[in-house]
């Protein structure tokens, strides 16, 4: 089950610990430090799911999500958040969280490879395919 799959976030060892642990499964892994790198290389890799570390509500990985968003070639791409915020938390913040899929941290890198697995298997996020929307 291949695929691509851009994580993008601040903090290093979780960009560290999914670029291995997807690779493992036999994903290609496209890895970005920031917002800007991240959308410039969503737009030139065209991933099966954008990741995004979202360490605390901060500017850069909501206008991320808003910039993806709103270019035509990114619009079908998953995301997957990974957040300490639930996602009512951040609700205010975005208008592009409804179609986004929540992981809680701490979370289990097990679970993330299993949720990865299934949206790229079905080909859209599992929220709308489970109708799971945020961390239960």
């Amino acid at each position: 089950m291949a695929g691509k799959v851009l994580v993008t976030g601040r903090d290093v060892n979780i960009r560290t610990l999914l670029e291995f642990r997807l690779d493992q499964e036999g994903y290609t892994v496209v890895v970005s430090k920031d917002g800007p790198q991240a959308l410039e290389q969503a737009s030139a890799e065209q991933p099966d799911l954008i990741i995004l570390d979202l360490a605390e509500p901060h500017e850069d990985g909501l206008k991320f999500l808003e910039q993806v968003r709103s270019r035509l070639e990114s619009t079908s791409i998953p995301i997957f958040v990974l957040s300490t915020y639930r996602k009512e938390e951040l609700d205010s913040k975005s208008i592009h969280l409804n179609d986004v899929e929540f992981l809680l941290k701490p979370f289990s890198p097990r679970e993330l490879v299993a949720d990865v697995n299934r949206i790229i298997c079905s080909g859209q996020s599992s929220a709308a395919a489970s109708g799971r929307t945020g961390p239960m």
